[in-house]
Parts: C-alpha cells; structure tokens; sequence
C-alpha cells in the first residue's frame, strides 16, 4: 500500500517536472529534439507501477484477480488505439499544428490564425515532447501515459474511502468512460487537466489524513503544484478556483500563493501577444451564438440555470458516456449525508464534484471532458454509498455496468485491428472518420497518403 502511495506521488512529480521543463524551454528558446528523454522518467515509473501490480496480484482474492485482468485486457484495447492514424478534431485543429510550430520553432509563438497559441499550453507543451520522439505517435503514446497515471490516481483517490475490491471496481468503471477510452490514445488534454485535478484533490485529503506537519507542507506544495498545472493547461480551469481556495483554507492558506507558479507566464504570454490574459476564453465566448442558442453571457447562465431540472436526467444519460450510475448520484448525497457531515474528506470530495459539475454544466458545449476529474469523483461519491450496503450483489452490479460499457470499446478495437493487420490502408482508415465538419481536416493533415 504504502509503496504504490509513493510510487503515485513519484509519477505526478514526474510529469509536473516534464511540463515544468517543456515550459520552460518554450519560453526560452531551446524546445530542441534532445528535451524527450525527460519522458523516460514517467514512462519508467509507469513500468515500475504495472510491474509491481504483477507481483502483488498473486496475493489477492480471486475476485480482485479477476479485476485485474479484466482492467488489463480493458487497457490492452485503450493501446491499439495509440497506433492507428490520429482522428480527432481538435487534435488535427491545433493541438498537433502547435507541437509542430513549438518543436520546428524551439519556442512558443502566437500565430494570429491559429488563436489556440495563446492557450495556456502547460499540459500541450509535453505533449509535444512526445511529438519530438515519434511526432504523432511520440504524442499518443504520452496520452496513454496520462491516461494509466489517471489511473492511479484513481485508485489512491479511492483507497482513502473505499476497500481494495471497491476501489479496483472504481479504476475499472474510469477505464471505460467514453473520453478516457479514446483521449487515452489521442492529442488532447483532458485527460492530463484531469490527473492533475485528481491529484491536486489527493493530495489535499493527504494534508488532512496526516498529522506530521512536514509531510503536510509537503502535500500541500504538491497540492498546488498540481492545481497550478491545471490553470496553466486550460483557461476555464480558472473556474476550479472557488474549490482550490475554500481546498488550502481549510489545510494550508499559505500554499495558496504556489497556485500562479505555472500559469502565470501562460497568462502574461497571452497579454503580450493579445493584449488579453484571457484570449481564448473571450474569443469563446464572442462567439457563443456559432455552437449555443444564446448571443451573450448572459443569456447562456440563465438558459442554463432555467434547464437545472434537466441536469439530473443529463448526468444518467451524458453525451460522452460515463456511468449510469451517477444518475443516482443525487440519492448517495443524501443517504449519506451524515457521513460527509462528520468527515472533512468527504466534504471536500463533495465539494470539489459539486464545482466540477457546474463547470460541465455552464460551459458550452456540454462535454463530460471538460469536466472528466468531477465524473470521476462524484463516481466514488456513489461507490461510497454503495461500498456501505449490506446488500452483496452490489460489487457485480457495478461490475456489469461497467461490462455493458466496455462492448462499444471491442467494436473500436476491432476496427483499429483491421488498420494494424494490414486489411485497411492509411487512407481507407481516415477516410471513414470524414464528414461534412471535418473533412478539410482530415484532407489538410494527410492528403493523400
């Protein structure tokens, strides 16, 4: 228990410093071809992790063996996918045109055309140190990377509230999530802004589990660390900000002024190009009327707040499909009501899902991706109900919803292996991801290969 606890605070650290580091060679001029070995330092701890399940895994129940293997085959599938031609949208929009324009410039630079430049690119910047290795592959690979590290933090998340079997069901019912199955193979961030959420949260409880006042400070620097990462991966992050602070108010205030240390130069970057810390955000939302039924601000809060009795109905039946079983999530807040009065990591749980669903909530378009880390906590939320039952069948119940999920999964591995086994050519297979929306995407990236 104690090793992988440290061998998870071992993997943030790492991809912390690798964005650190990309950061830093972006502002400065020196984002060379060389700066990928600092990948080796997560991919290696990812290894040491998987390896260590191994071993481990012969003492467990029978039950949880079978966890094991299932959540291994489950991520078996996610890997096709890192080796099949990149699709995405906004992966072959901006985020790959910004790794290239970062690794052929050796620094970050505003290009007025593609306005994503003035992003905060904490997260995309080690993206694209995977993108110096193998270019697009280098960067799916660093995707599937993040996404085993959500993984993780998952499970030491869920290990503070739940058993071991619970919280191996817990990892598994994550794994099939829509956007962590396909953005664990892809050029976006979400995936990566929701480690460092997760971890963020993490360690924040850790601040409240110990009594040690140096591991404290320790927990929280890597607390804000971690939220500062976030802020410095995507500007509406900023909306995670009422949490972050009620978070270090009730631990640590002063780890508070840590939270800029990432973001801020992203922020001035955008200012100095744009002259707007908040570029993107307002060209979002100057341009509401293209993807919502509302022309203003304004407007788009109050249509929202008047569709709150819809909310509960949208978390059973999300578009990006998580689980059903938030859409009992409502039910779980108030059976165990009690609990979360008397224990402040359940509070802060509740707390941080309750700001992560309203950002899925008000910022359009709705997408679970924007607010991936609250799904996963208002998950356990439910799965802390649940784990209190006496009822026995609940774990398999659980276990079959996340079965039933997993079906659409076979049906994306089976056509990434028509790629991998030579029946379809590179062209036949981006060819059936076309439509009237992104069919000059797709023919600008690869032509005709």
């Amino acid at each position: 228990m104690l090793r992988s606890r440290v061998l998870t605070v071992l993997l943030v650290m790492s991809w912390l410093a690798c964005g650190a580091v990309a950061s830093l060679a972006g502002f400065f001029g020196f984002f060379y071809s060389w700066l990928w070995v600092f990948l080796l330092l997560p991919l290696g701890i990812l290894f040491v992790i998987v390896w260590q399940i191994g071993k481990v895994s012969f003492s467990l129940s029978r039950f949880e063996k079978t966890l094991i293997v299932l959540l291994s085959f489950i991520w078996l599938l996610h890997l096709l996918q890192v080796f099949v031609p990149e699709s995405g949208f906004d992966a072959l929009w901006y985020h790959l045109p910004i790794a290239e324009l970062l690794s052929e410039n050796h620094q970050f630079t505003y290009q007025p055309e593609l306005y994503q430049t003035a992003n905060p690119l904490f997260a995309d910047s080690i993206f694209a140190l995977g993108y110096l290795l193998w270019e697009s592959l280098g960067a799916k690979l660093v995707a599937f990377g993040f996404g085993l590290t959500l993984i993780a933090a998952t499970y030491q998340l869920a290990r503070i509230f739940l058993p071991r079997k619970w919280s191996l069901l817990a990892v598994i019912s994550v794994s099939v999530f829509q956007v962590v199955s396909w953005q664990s193979a892809s050029f976006y961030i979400d995936v990566a802004k929701a480690v460092f959420e997760l971890a963020g949260l993490w360690f924040l409880l850790e601040c409240l589990l110990t009594r040690k006042q140096v591991i404290q400070r320790k927990f929280a620097l890597l607390a804000a660390l971690s939220f500062s990462a976030t802020l410095a991966s995507k500007g509406f992050s900023l909306l995670l900000l009422p949490f972050m602070l009620f978070g270090f108010m009730v631990t640590l205030p002063q780890f508070i002024l840590v939270l800029p240390i990432l973001a801020l130069p992203f922020y001035l970057f955008a200012f100095q190009n744009t002259g707007s810390y908040f570029f993107s955000i307002e060209k979002h939302v100057g341009e509401l009327d293209s993807f919502t039924s509302s022309n203003s601000l304004p407007g788009l809060v109050l249509a929202r707040l008047q569709a709150i009795p819809q909310f509960f109905l949208d978390l059973f039946f999300t578009k990006d499909y998580t689980s059903p079983l938030l859409g009992v999530l409502p039910v779980a807040l108030v059976v165990i009501r009690k609990q979360i009065r008397q224990n402040r990591q359940l509070q802060l749980l509740v707390l941080f899902t309750i700001n992560q669903l309203a950002i899925w909530w008000f910022v359009p378009p709705p997408s679970t991706r924007y607010a991936l880390a609250g799904f996963i906590s208002g998950l356990l939320i439910v799965l802390v109900w649940l784990s209190r039952r006496k009822e026995s069948f609940w774990p398999i119940i659980v276990l079959a919803i996340a079965l039933l999920l997993l079906i659409p999964r076979l049906f994306v591995a089976n056509r990434s292996l028509k790629y991998l086994l030579g029946s379809q050519t590179h062209e036949q297979y981006v060819e059936q991801f076309k439509d009237d929306n992104n069919a000059w995407l797709i023919e600008s990236r690869y032509g005709g290969k």
